[in-house]
């Protein structure tokens, strides 16, 4: 089973749990897997049951949105790895081969880190 991660509002474990409603063997029951923390209760799945299978209720539960302060550098790295690519293009053969490597460099460092 993959790892849950910690929960992203608290930082606390999390765990599985099946959810069943009726009697089984009856008309009208059903189960579904959710997630929890144990600290603060939030929860994937809990009041519904959309999670059938444990890995899709994992995927939710790990699944996190980027933080805004990540959108934002990824975006001001999106920005300069531009200019240093049009700068690149702009020198040319008239442009100093010392100057234009750290930019070649930098713009290929750039690119290993996405």
């Amino acid at each position: 089973m993959t790892e849950l991660k910690p929960c992203p509002f608290c930082g606390g474990n999390a765990r599985m749990l099946r959810h069943e409603l009726g009697i089984m063997g009856r008309s009208g029951y059903d189960w579904w897997h959710a997630i929890q923390c144990q600290r603060c209760n939030a929860a994937v799945g809990y009041d519904d049951n959309r999670y059938r299978d444990k890995s899709d209720a994992i995927r939710a539960w790990n699944t996190r949105a980027p933080s805004p302060e990540l959108t934002a550098a990824n975006e001001r790295i999106k920005v300069l790895e531009e200019g240093i690519h049009k700068a690149l293009l702009e020198c040319g053969t008239h442009f100093d081969q010392a100057k234009k490597k750290p930019l070649q460099e930098s713009l290929a460092k750039s690119k290993e880190m996405e």
